[in-house]
């Protein structure tokens, strides 16, 4: 049997009725290929904005629609890539947004215009800091395996395995992105 390609879910705007069926969707198709799946959430995301509001960079009427998204996508072992910022004329909106992206768990963005591409690359690209920081932090947790213990205190914060696998995730992208 093939192998699925690795899943990824694209963020659209949707409905809360929509944002309740992303989870049992996620959890109720063992049968579907990585691709049937992403297309069938897909299926369920609309275009519209639940409350019909307008777009800002917060879309504080969507973040916990977004964070659902995110979620499901790695439960189902995929990637989220998050929607567009649709005002090509809006570059710190666009920053601010993408940044936004980023923390809430998006490993990516679609853009609608080559002048994005740069504001959201940036956003998504870790950064020297960033990745030193993880660098430090696996070799901590690395050591402390070593001594038999399980989480440690580092830079005056408990690090456990989730972080240290995060660590390991944002190192493998840099190294894949950064010469």
């Amino acid at each position: 049997m093939e192998a699925s390609p690795p899943l990824t879910f694209k963020n659209r705007s949707f409905t809360p009725a929509e944002i309740s069926l992303i989870e049992e969707v996620v959890g109720s198709c063992p049968g579907l290929s990585h691709q049937e799946l992403a297309n069938t959430i897909c299926e369920l995301l609309g275009w519209h904005r639940p409350n019909g509001g307008l777009k800002t960079w917060e879309a504080r009427d969507l973040l916990y629609a977004r964070s659902a998204f995110v979620c499901s996508a790695a439960a189902a072992g995929g990637q989220a890539v998050d929607g567009v910022w649709p005002d090509i004329q809006d570059a710190e909106g666009l920053k601010t947004f993408a940044l936004q992206s980023r923390r809430l768990g998006f490993t990516g963005m679609s853009s609608i215009h080559p002048s994005q591409i740069d504001a959201i690359n940036a956003a998504f690209t870790p950064s020297a800091e960033e990745v030193e920081y993880c660098r430090k932090v696996v070799q901590a947790f690395d050591e402390a395996r070593s001594r038999g213990e399980g989480s440690i205190a580092f830079g005056g914060q408990l690090i456990d395995l989730p972080i240290v696998e995060r660590a390991r995730r944002t190192l493998a992208l840099a190294a894949s992105l950064l010469p």
